[in-house]
């Protein structure tokens, strides 16, 4: 489940907001265009999800880690012990 299936399942960014006890949708709004929710807010989301009776868990909310970059067309040179690569 992803950021956007989370936030409408709470009733989409102002149904959240207002769930979460939020005054202004603005956050929510915020948290939707990042694609992520911060870290200090996950379990305000968790505790919500479970007081509204909303199926959400913890590996919902984590967003993957990025993937490092390799960049397929550069080779490595490899040299004898003690030499320095030109």
């Amino acid at each position: 489940m992803g950021i956007q299936a989370i936030i409408e399942s709470f009733g989409g960014i102002r149904g959240m907001a207002t769930k979460l006890g939020h005054r202004n949708h603005t956050t929510v709004q915020g948290w939707a265009d990042r694609g992520l929710i911060p870290a200090q807010r996950q379990k305000e989301v968790l505790d919500a999800a479970r007081k509204y009776g909303i199926e959400v868990n913890l590996a919902d909310i984590i967003p993957d880690p990025p993937t490092p970059f390799r960049n397929p067309t550069r080779r490595h040179r490899r040299t004898a012990p003690g030499r320095v690569a030109a």
